[in-house]
């Protein structure tokens, strides 16, 4: 799964994801503007990718039954 994962992660340029593998664990990436905290970078991202999964309950359960890793890209 490490090496599916890490292929995902290179045809990707968002610079601001989040990445679902299977069901058992997540992986979350976002981008921390300079002069941001980690952690108000974190719930801003968090808080827009809930958002893009409560809006697109299709999607939720794509990712959740995926066995594969999938890219996700928040709504901005």
């Amino acid at each position: 799964m490490a090496e599916a994962a890490g292929a995902a992660l290179q045809k990707n340029e968002a610079q601001e994801f989040v990445m679902v593998c299977g069901a058992t664990w997540v992986f979350a990436s976002y981008e921390v503007p300079l002069g941001q905290r980690t952690s108000e970078a974190g719930t801003a991202f968090y808080n827009r990718w809930l958002s893009g999964m409560n809006s697109h309950p299709q999607a939720r359960s794509a990712v959740m039954f995926s066995q594969d890793p999938v890219i996700m890209i928040p709504p901005g």
